[in-house]
């Protein structure tokens, strides 16, 4: 996996153009990705053994769905709106890696906090409707 976006002389991370969460999150999608597969190697440990490419695996498409639920242009109402991503994620996971539920769910909590940080720090904070939309809702 690439590195994230590297700091200019003043320590700040160039501004990626486009102002809606929706499109902070594309623009900054290699590093978001980045953060979350480091975090996710310190913090669970059947991650520390897998390749990069099983970690990964559909992230990217959920992260577009993300992005497309967050944009008042597009219909998707949520990530898992009319797509499976997720659950294949989910059981590739199960079936292809030593993790356990509770590493599945590390993973999720990992990469809202990996989103959180970095549309934060594009000043484009995650919008109320975001954990709607990733379809991790805690009703």
């Amino acid at each position: 996996m690439s590195s994230p976006a590297r700091a200019d002389a003043s320590g700040t991370r160039p501004r990626e153009q486009g102002s809606s969460a929706a499109d902070r999150l594309l623009a900054n999608k290699e590093r978001i990705l980045w953060l979350w597969e480091e975090r996710l190697r310190k913090a669970v440990a059947a991650a520390g053994r897998e390749p990069s490419l099983i970690l990964v695996n559909t992230l990217p498409a959920v992260l577009d769905q993300l992005a497309e639920a967050m944009s008042p242009e597009h219909p998707r109402k949520t990530a898992t709106d009319g797509s499976t991503v997720g659950q294949e994620h989910g059981g590739e996971r199960v079936r292809l890696t030593h993790f356990r539920l509770e590493d599945l769910i590390t993973q999720y909590k990992i990469l809202r906090q990996v989103l959180a940080e970095v549309l934060e720090e594009h000043s484009a904070s995650l919008p109320g409707n975001a954990t709607r939309s990733m379809g991790l809702s805690t009703r």
